[in-house]
């Protein structure tokens, strides 16, 4: 299945959608619509909001884009 924006949603904490998304994309799991592993869910944190746990992940990913 390509990606769209049904399969990949955005989301981001300064959007204050993330409680909406959730329940959209799990209404749309249990409907049919969708499969879970067709998902490609994306979300923006701020730094600020990181755990040092969170930036050593982060610092191990090849982050070349």
């Amino acid at each position: 299945m390509p990606l769209s924006h049904l399969t990949s949603p955005s989301s981001a904490y300064l959007y204050l959608n993330e409680e909406e998304v959730r329940l959209a994309i799990r209404r749309k799991i249990i409907d049919g619509t969708v499969k879970r592993q067709d998902m490609l869910f994306s979300t923006k944190v701020f730094q600020f909001q990181l755990t040092s746990e969170d930036m050593k992940v982060l610092d191990g990913l090849n982050r070349n884009f």
